[in-house]
């Protein structure tokens, strides 16, 4: 039988690790808050305890992933000092009040950009959005940000062919593509970056493909601080657009499938429509 003394250390470990992980806990002033529906993480477990050990030998911050929107909104509501890394695409559907809190202080690059657009790919028999109807797209996305690509890329079409649509959710975007070219989608929506990386390593399946509608081009995820930031902020600034100079910080950046941060200013916020 277990001793008072060994259950009672058995308790004391459990809420260390409660408070570690929850994101009850996560309005410190020393947390980074992080929610991208246009990923598919397969574990927060691993993404938390590797920024956390990256970051903790440079600040005091912490990361907190969230998977749930509602409960990262209501948490960082109440925050005092919100740190958030989001999908630029989310933090424009925080409400007003919120969000006026907040200055964009990073931008994410990959490959030299900022920016990024969404594509719609069928095989090359596919030619109309009306061949989609009662079909299946393949998204990386969860499923809600999915449907709303895919009803600003189908605008001028009937709502009932969105609505006959199912998603299948997969991994990453490469795999969304593979697919459709496997004929296990009819459709993926993927970055157009992707359709150039499956030119490179598999051009046979690339000329399958073809590209039937694209999004105008859309800011990568951003980093927003408090509109005053501290210095400790300001120092937690420079340490992510340094990440990018080491290998262990580069190792991070993959993980959420970028590769560094730059700063950005207002005008270009305004031309990629954040306001």
């Amino acid at each position: 039988m277990f001793s008072h003394r060994v259950f009672s250390h058995l308790i004391t470990t459990l809420c260390i690790v409660l408070l570690t992980i929850s994101p009850v806990f996560a309005d410190s002033i020393n947390t980074i808050n992080f929610y991208n529906p246009e990923t598919n993480i397969s574990s927060f477990t691993s993404l938390k305890r590797s920024y956390d050990n990256y970051l903790s030998k440079l600040s005091p911050y912490r990361l907190q992933p969230f998977k749930n929107p509602k409960t990262f909104i209501s948490i960082n509501t109440d925050n005092k000092r919100p740190i958030l890394l989001t999908s630029s695409w989310f933090f424009q559907q925080l409400n007003g009040h919120f969000k006026k809190r907040l200055k964009i202080s990073l931008v994410a690059t990959k490959n030299g950009k900022s920016t990024a657009r969404k594509v719609l790919v069928t095989k090359k028999s596919l030619i109309s959005p009306a061949d989609l109807k009662q079909g299946v797209i393949a998204s990386s996305a969860n499923i809600s940000y999915a449907k709303e690509v895919l009803t600003k890329l189908l605008v001028k079409q009937p709502d009932d062919l969105i609505k006959s649509i199912q998603f299948l959710n997969v991994p990453k975007d490469i795999d969304a593509l593979m697919s459709v070219a496997f004929g296990v989608a009819d459709a993926a929506i993927t970055l157009e970056s992707t359709m150039e990386k499956l030119a490179q390593f598999n051009p046979g399946q690339y000329k399958t493909l073809s590209i039937l509608l694209r999004t105008d081009e859309i800011l990568l995820p951003v980093l927003s601080f408090p509109q005053k930031t501290s210095a400790e902020e300001q120092s937690l600034i420079r340490i992510f657009q340094e990440m990018k100079t080491s290998r262990s910080g580069r190792r991070q950046l993959k993980m959420i499938g970028i590769d560094g941060w730059k700063t950005i200013d207002n005008v270009e916020l305004r031309k990629a429509g954040i306001n």
